[in-house]
């Protein structure tokens, strides 16, 4: 299953913005909520088999989905590979930290001087990693050498 969650391209300018600011919750509820209602409306599908996997925004998607407390049960075992994880450290690592001040604040970088305590700390609520003492499930990490949007260290 592949979910069109709020904010990917497809329906539109205001389905598109609406993740804006909401990155780690609407994207998620999107996707959490959808695989409950798969399982429930679908019996051939195992419960006990259901995985979950992401690459970049969706290994981000995927690190929320196995801490969130509404979620963490679903999963069998998740695959993350580039997962952004940290949104406190990619806004200094990645090569598009705009999308990190997009997603996290919906407001503009227009200076690294913008940068303030209050931003870093609603950057780390956003990131799955807040999440950490949540997750239970068996995953596997992958991590590319050469990623500029999520570097390897």
């Amino acid at each position: 299953m592949v979910v069109n969650y709020r904010g990917t391209i497809g329906f539109g300018k205001t389905f598109l913005d609406s993740l804006l600011g909401h990155i780690g919750s609407r994207d998620v509820q999107d996707c959490g909520d959808l695989t409950k209602k798969a399982i429930e409306t679908h019996p051939e599908v195992d419960p006990k088999r259901v995985v979950v996997e992401g690459g970049s925004h969706g290994g981000f998607m995927t690190g929320w989905l196995i801490g969130h407390p509404q979620y963490k049960d679903l999963w069998a075992a998740a695959g993350l590979w580039n997962a952004v994880l940290d949104m406190s450290y990619m806004v200094q690592a990645t090569d598009i930290p705009d999308w990190i001040f997009a997603c996290s604040l919906n407001k503009e970088l227009e200076n690294w001087s913008d940068l303030t305590v209050e931003d870093n700390k609603e950057f780390f609520l956003k990131s799955p990693i807040s999440q950490i003492k949540n997750v239970k499930t068996p995953s596997i990490f992958l991590v590319g050498s050469g990623d500029k949007r999520v570097p390897p260290h």
